[in-house]
């Protein structure tokens, strides 16, 4: 048997069987943001989250004999995607990064059967003897038989190669990239998108010692440097690391394509314009309520001055009298294509009119 150090830490693996004996009545609400999960807390991120990984583990759901996800059956794919929304509320715009997390979680699980199970045993012997207690015989010896044929063991071979040459891996752990963009735009009290180069420090930022490594500090000084030069952000950022994969885009994580993007910019062009309509509509219905106010003001300015030229035109009215006089004239105002054009005010002359707008 090869010696295995180095081996890294196993991790813990949560069996969400609280969440496996949910009913429809109890299922958890999840809210998502250009497809990801980021709230309505965190602990319902990763309730979600931590129960998509059991799925991906789960061989009642996707064997582990399949050579990739591609091979996978969509009604197999279906299933699970039905089976998650009888656990959780979710938007029906989710499904695709749904299905995109159960295939990372069974892609990682069979990768580490390999590395505890295949690599550090020399003979099938050992190796059966050693398999994982969730993976059946006859199952893992067919695994067995795949990863030893010599066209899967040079694949294997160039994999490795390419992911040693990998730079700046994120450190964000189980924490989406969902969820560091909402922190971000929360921190900034503006609602402002983030650019990827913020993305880019944040997510590459060691979450305890809060610090860089040297390759991530070489390469904020070479886009500071391209900025200062006359680069926006955004070329800085492409001159730094080229052209996008197919089906990614760098910095928003798993699910996130450029036709996603476009979608989601043209969805907040259409949000801006609404919110500018009901802006101005509530400004006109606020000048309105102001209008109404002021005729209402002077509605009251003109009874008050109906009372007094009452009560100085007949100083011996009773006061209820006068009360039935003023609303009489509050509600039938001079109307120049009236025919009446009278406030019905006995003895109302234009000097006492004069007088009391003198006063």
């Amino acid at each position: 048997m090869k010696g295995i150090q180095g081996r890294r830490k196993k991790p813990v693996e949560k069996n969400c069987n609280d969440i496996y004996g949910r009913t429809m009545e109890q299922r958890e609400l999840v809210t998502f943001d250009m497809g990801q999960p980021v709230g309505p807390t965190n602990q319902s991120v990763s309730n979600l989250t931590s129960f998509l990984g059991t799925i991906g583990r789960n061989k009642r759901f996707v064997s582990l004999l399949y050579t990739n996800w591609h091979a996978v059956p969509p009604n197999s794919k279906k299933f699970m995607w039905n089976y998650v929304n009888r656990k959780f509320i979710l938007p029906a715009s989710t499904e695709k990064w749904v299905i995109q997390s159960i295939q990372e979680a069974w892609k990682h699980f069979k990768g580490r059967i390999k590395h505890r199970h295949f690599l550090p045993y020399d003979n099938v012997e050992e190796m059966v003897l050693n398999r994982p207690i969730q993976v059946p015989p006859s199952e893992f010896i067919k695994l067995i038989l795949y990863w030893s044929h010599p066209l899967i063991k040079s694949i294997s071979e160039k994999n490795k190669e390419h992911s040693h040459h990998q730079k700046f891996s994120h450190r964000m752990g189980p924490i989406n990239f969902a969820r560091v963009r909402a922190a971000l735009r929360e921190a900034k009290g503006t609602n402002e998108e983030p650019k990827r180069f913020e993305m880019f420090i944040a997510t590459r930022t060691n979450r305890k010692r809060k610090e860089l490594d040297e390759a991530t500090q070489h390469v904020i000084e070479d886009f500071q440097s391209r900025q200062a030069s006359g680069e926006t952000k955004e070329e800085a950022f492409q001159s730094l690391f080229g052209k996008e994969q197919p089906g990614r885009v760098r910095c928003y994580g798993r699910s996130i394509t450029q036709t996603d993007l476009r979608r989601h910019a043209e969805v907040a062009a259409i949000k801006q314009q609404y919110e500018k309509k009901v802006s101005a509509l509530q400004s006109q219905l606020g000048d309105m309520r102001t209008q109404q106010q002021q005729q209402a003001e002077e509605i009251q300015g003109l009874r008050k001055m109906v009372k007094l030229l009452l009560l100085r035109s007949e100083p011996g009215m009773r006061p209820e009298e006068v009360e039935a006089l003023s609303h009489d004239a509050q509600h039938s105002p001079i109307d120049a294509n009236s025919a009446h054009g009278s406030t019905h005010v006995p003895n109302m002359d234009v000097d006492i009119v004069r007088d009391i707008r003198e006063d």
